[in-house]
């Protein structure tokens, strides 16, 4: 890198979940501008903030809001929050398209396709579908393609009404196009199948899947939430190469929910991490063990104390952090998508 690099952290603001359930703790979708030099040096800003009163007029809800996994398509950013996509414009900051459908509830990621039709990751539904931008949809697809999802759910329901469909049998997470093919990785399931052959999928033993981003040599990139990275081929799907940034980082406590992920190059990237609510580290208890059998230096509670909400460039080949961009004392308290 010879000169400075401009990256766009994505994500949302949550209020304190003691007490309240998780899906009523957003209060904005956030994007923060980070700006790094060729030394490694970095500052960060808020850039953008889009409030449920924002929301509201459009989707006739006041779900709660926070930014989901978003895309850069161009010049521009298409962003998900649960109920909505927007076309944001990041040089006059105004939203140039939305659109909203009665299914969407906890919308996860949405992708642009070729043809301009929108790819959206509907989680709630465990569903993923094809639309366009007049709302009308094309294509859906289960995730769980033994089943449709209208044997658990009634097409005619408003879902944006839903506070929450948890329990999810799927949990999908996000979506990627290549080569015609579509892929999609569910959360549950530990893998990635292939929307026009379900039979098709790649296992992601290791960890749960978020992010499945085509990165260099046309390979599958999945981060997993406990903080591991699987890189594998479509045509060797049964031998990922495998990070630990657990060991890379060496932090000797939980790293945060690791999803967003962003190419610097074949070797370096940048990922995200989400500090961890005390409900998520009760949720994973067994990868914290799992972790001080590794030898990772989990030896007692004060071990569990949350690293921060935070990006951090890996260097893959050297096996190292290089920086990290701290998100303490902001508003920022999760990270979805880094652009």
């Amino acid at each position: 890198m010879t000169s400075p690099r401009t990256l766009y952290v994505v994500g949302g603001e949550r209020r304190p979940s003691i007490g309240v359930p998780e899906w009523e703790t957003g209060v904005a979708g956030l994007i923060y501008e980070v700006t790094v030099s060729p030394e490694g040096e970095t500052t960060s800003r808020e850039f953008w903030r889009y409030e449920i009163e924002d929301a509201a007029p459009y989707t006739g809800t006041t779900t709660p809001v926070v930014f989901k996994s978003s895309s850069r398509i161009g010049d521009r950013f298409l962003l998900c929050t649960v109920t909505e996509i927007l076309d944001f414009d990041p040089q006059t900051k105004e939203v140039l398209r939305r659109v909203t459908h009665p299914w969407f509830n906890d919308v996860h990621h949405v992708s642009a396709s070729a043809d301009d039709t929108l790819l959206v990751v509907i989680t709630g539904l465990d569903m993923a579908v094809r639309m366009n931008w007049d709302g009308e949809i094309l294509e859906e697809w289960s995730a769980l393609p033994e089943s449709s999802p209208w044997e658990y759910f009634e097409k005619g329901t408003d879902y944006r009404q839903v506070p929450t469909t948890k329990p999810h049998k799927s949990h999908p997470n996000y979506i990627c196009e290549v080569e015609g093919e579509l892929w999609l990785t569910r959360f549950h399931q530990r893998d990635a199948i292939n929307l026009g052959d379900p039979s098709r999928r790649m296992t992601i033993p290791v960890g749960n899947p978020h992010d499945g981003e085509i990165g260099p040599l046309g390979r599958h990139w999945f981060t997993t939430t406990n903080g591991q990275l699987a890189i594998i081929k479509r045509s060797l799907p049964e031998a990922p190469e495998v990070y630990d940034l657990n060991a890379i980082i060496g932090a000797g406590r939980p790293l945060g929910w690791c999803r967003g992920l962003y190419f610097i190059s074949a070797t370096e990237i940048v990922v995200g991490f989400s500090r961890l609510r005390r409900t998520r580290i009760e949720e994973n208890v067994r990868w914290v063990k799992d972790q001080v059998k590794q030898g990772l230096g989990l030896a007692g509670p004060a071990d569990l104390t949350p690293l921060p909400t935070r990006i951090a460039c890996i260097d893959l080949t050297k096996g190292e952090q290089r920086w990290t961009v701290d998100f303490s004392g902001t508003p920022l308290s999760e990270i979805f998508s880094i652009l």
